[in-house]
């Protein structure tokens, strides 16, 4: 089962930093829009790298604001061209 708004905005950083890549994958596009820039900031980079293209065009612009110079590198060419 899908987590709900309310569980996305409680995850914590632990929360955040203990997904895996398959956890990470499966965030539909409203999951991703409902984090804050401070969970998408604990994001691995494998994580991001694990988001659907779709996914990250759910992202606002303080989000993509709020990701490090490591984490926008390791996002692919596919992610952000689609």
């Amino acid at each position: 089962k899908a987590m709900s708004s309310a569980q996305i905005h409680a995850l914590t950083t632990g929360d955040i930093v203990a997904l895996t890549s398959a956890q990470a994958g499966v965030l539909s596009s409203a999951q991703v829009a409902g984090l804050s820039t401070d969970q998408l900031g604990n994001f691995s980079t494998d994580d991001l790298r694990a988001l659907a293209s779709g996914t990250l065009r759910a992202l606002t612009s303080s989000q993509l604001g709020a990701l490090s110079s490591d984490q926008i590198g390791a996002l692919t060419s596919t992610q952000v061209s689609q």
